[in-house]
């Protein structure tokens, strides 16, 4: 795996983080039972925050992702956090992300489960509420959040007469 990464102030009150990586990852899953493998995957992301007078801070970043057998996928990041006093902090955030099957989901062929080359990423989608308390020797939050996956990746039998598990993307959470 290369990454970039670069991070800093844009002024007193901008900060941005800008960067990319490209990942291989290969070889042979299980010797005799898959065939010789090689994955691709790139990303490139950015992020930016800006931090008012009133201590209100808003954040925005996107990542995008193209991995092998996928088509180019974007990932969004939103945030707005309040800082009422030096005591008390609220966040509203709102962030996308996936997950590229695995090697083994994608691929492998044994007398336990088979591979499927035509998987999709998973995909989750967060919004969350944080209030947060602190003093300098403790800490006090609670958080509430919604989480929705979609084309989560399972392992089913595709009939009574089969031992052998197959790897689909399967509904929501």
């Amino acid at each position: 795996m290369l990454e970039v990464t670069v991070k800093g102030a844009i002024s007193e009150r901008m900060n941005i983080i800008l960067g990319g990586n490209r990942l291989k990852a290969g070889g042979e899953l299980l010797r005799g039972l898959s065939p010789e493998i090689a994955i691709y995957r790139s990303a490139v992301y950015s992020q930016l925050d800006y931090r008012f007078d009133e201590g209100i801070k808003l954040v925005g970043g996107v990542q995008w992702n193209k991995p092998d057998n996928s088509s180019l996928d974007a990932s969004t990041r939103l945030g707005y956090i309040h800082e009422w006093s030096e005591n008390w902090t609220t966040k509203l955030l709102y962030g996308e992300a996936f997950r590229s099957p695995a090697g083994t989901e994608f691929f492998i062929n044994a007398p336990a489960f088979r591979g499927n080359p035509d998987l999709k990423p998973e995909t989750i989608q967060t919004f969350d509420a944080q209030v947060i308390y602190q003093q300098s020797n403790y800490s006090l939050s609670t958080t509430l959040y919604r989480s929705k996956q979609k084309d989560v990746i399972s392992r089913v039998n595709l009939d009574d007469n089969s031992t052998q598990l197959v790897q689909l993307n399967l509904g929501e959470l």
